[in-house]
């Protein structure tokens, strides 16, 4: 039998929708696979707590090290380049409200759930002295992509040139304060850690890269049939680097802030080829519109999973990693799918009344900018796709 003729990726919108955003298919697929990475990485910190999982799966793990969060980020930022071409007032208000609104909002549910279930099982329990002052553990990705979309909307206006001068300016304290206070961090609050920790290994470049090459690795990722030639190249790149220095005894390994180029690049080159194939098309792409969600339920269940081991007679860290990729994975999709059932949008996105407050107080204290001479002199990229959910 004759195999199909790959057709072209485009972005098309959802049936019956009339949203009139498009969506870019591989880019939902790319953030698809790093939740489901990062809700495996969480997984195997919080199984190791229960027994041994053996040297395979913590190397395969740490193999991921450089493809998780650093594709997640590059991704965000592509998407945050169709933001950042919007006013400021509809930034704050659309993006910036909608994540100070999860902040405050998830901050209270997960203290609140800390006392019947261990949240983030994998560390230790936030201090309740520092409740909005440090992330709560894992919302440190929501203030990290509050943060970096703010800086590069900041930034927009201004040349490629100082972009990059003043990104690479504010890596290097990220990176110093990170190195020089890692043990006082760590000892007052993991959430602040983790994200002086993320911006300065990857999260600020990858971000800030994302919105810079936003045209050309949507361009260079469209047509099917250059990705069946990029998936090889991308796989061959990523090997070398990983495998050089043991195999072919050669020093291809990559400074730990570059290593996640060639792994992003294998990460966009294997979404996009899923992408070419309507199962996965389908199921990765659904699962990367709701990565908000699952990001912010995994934790709770994987906890809710923790409690379990013990009445369970689990002893073993490859059991418990199944159990807890079960509840953090499908039992967030669960969730999300139980949440739009009973209608309750609050807990993504801030109600219609703090919103109309939200846009009335910006209609008198915000400034006004015009962005037209921006974006007609080439600063800013051309919209890509919706915004993040």
């Amino acid at each position: 039998m004759a195999m199909p003729q790959p057709k072209a990726i485009s972005a098309k919108p959802a049936e019956n929708s009339t949203d009139a955003k498009q969506r870019i298919v591989w880019v939902d697929i790319a953030r698809g696979l790093a939740i489901c990475l990062v809700v495996l990485h969480h997984s195997v910190l919080a199984a190791v707590k229960v027994g041994e999982l053996g040297e395979a799966v913590s190397r395969v793990n740490g193999l991921l090290l450089h493809l998780r969060m650093p594709l997640f980020f590059f991704c965000s930022g592509l998407l945050a380049s169709w933001c950042i071409t919007k006013p400021w007032s509809a930034v704050l208000l659309n993006r910036g409200l909608v994540l100070v609104w999860l902040i405050l909002l998830w901050t209270v549910l997960y203290f609140g759930l800390q006392q019947f279930i261990p949240v983030n099982p994998w560390t230790v329990a936030p201090d309740p002295r520092h409740l909005f002052i440090t992330p709560y553990v894992t919302l440190w990705f929501i203030y990290a992509i509050l943060l970096l979309t703010l800086l590069m909307k900041a930034l927009a206006a201004r040349s490629l040139v100082m972009q990059v001068l003043v990104v690479l300016a504010l890596h290097v304290p990220l990176v110093l304060i990170y190195k020089g206070f890692e043990d006082q961090l760590v000892g007052t609050s993991i959430g602040l850690w983790q994200l002086i920790n993320v911006l300065g290994r990857f999260a600020l470049l990858y971000f800030a890269a994302g919105c810079w090459l936003a045209p050309m690795v949507v361009a260079l990722f469209r047509d099917g049939r250059r990705v069946l030639v990029l998936f090889p190249l991308a796989v061959f790149i990523w090997v070398a680097e990983v495998a050089g220095p043991h195999v072919l005894q050669l020093d291809f390994a990559l400074p730990r802030l570059l290593a996640g180029i060639p792994a992003v690049f294998l990460g966009m080159a294997f979404a996009a080829l899923l992408a070419l194939w309507t199962p996965t098309r389908t199921v990765f792409g659904w699962i990367g519109t709701r990565t908000l969600e699952i990001f912010l339920f995994h934790s709770v269940l994987i906890g809710l999973a923790f409690m379990l081991v013990e009445p369970l007679g689990i002893t073993s860290g490859t059991t418990a990693l199944l159990l807890f990729v079960g509840f953090g994975l499908l039992g967030s999709i669960a969730c999300e799918r139980a949440a739009s059932l009973v209608k309750v949008p609050f807990l993504f996105r801030p109600p219609e009344r703090v919103r109309e407050y939200a846009r009335s107080l910006l209609a008198r204290l915000a400034p006004r900018f015009d962005e037209s001479r921006n974006v007609r002199q080439g600063r800013l990229p051309s919209p890509l796709a919706s915004s993040l959910r």
